[in-house]
């Protein structure tokens, strides 16, 4: 999960047993479900142990994840650090970092960067039909919102391409 909505009742109950797994993969995941409701403390301090995993790209997933709890404000100071950390990535793993990095861009007014990285997700991850189709529709509603309906509209059309795959 890499949005800022708390997980619903059925995402929610099989986090608690992903985060009580031995399996670190469960365990991210888990936490990822839980990071931003009642337990966010239980799921905090996985993910921070999770850094430390031997395995590197559950390491990097938890680090990412971990800018889930970076207050609204802090965005603009934090950002050039997680584009670069995004980068670094493995290509497969990038896109849940870009997903969160556009929501968060959207909901504190960096409307441009956040079109750019829902851009991206469509570009660089258009094997992940779903994925791309939402994020094109992200970017379509946010433009919407500004007035920008031409662009919105141009989006839109792209959307199309995914939506029948």
């Amino acid at each position: 999960n890499w949005t800022s909505l708390e997980s619903d009742r059925m995402h929610y109950e099989a986090a608690v047993e992903w985060l009580a797994s031995d399996d670190e993969f469960a365990q991210v995941l888990g936490a990822s479900w839980m990071l931003l409701g009642p337990d966010r403390e239980a799921a905090r301090a996985k993910l921070l142990k999770l850094h430390d995993s031997k395995n590197a790209a559950i390491a990097s997933i938890a680090m990412a994840q971990s800018w889930r709890l970076v207050p609204p404000l802090e965005t603009s100071a934090k950002l050039a650090e997680w584009f670069e950390f995004r980068d670094r990535l493995i290509e497969p793993l990038q896109i849940g970092p870009t997903e969160f990095i556009a929501e968060r861009c959207a909901r504190t007014g960096m409307i441009d960067l956040a079109i750019g990285q829902w851009s991206r997700i469509a570009t660089m991850h258009s094997n992940q039909s779903h994925r791309a189709w939402n994020a094109l529709n992200a970017a379509a509603r946010t433009l919407n919102q500004q007035n920008r309906d031409e662009e919105a509209n141009r989006f839109l059309t792209w959307a199309e391409e995914f939506r029948a795959q």
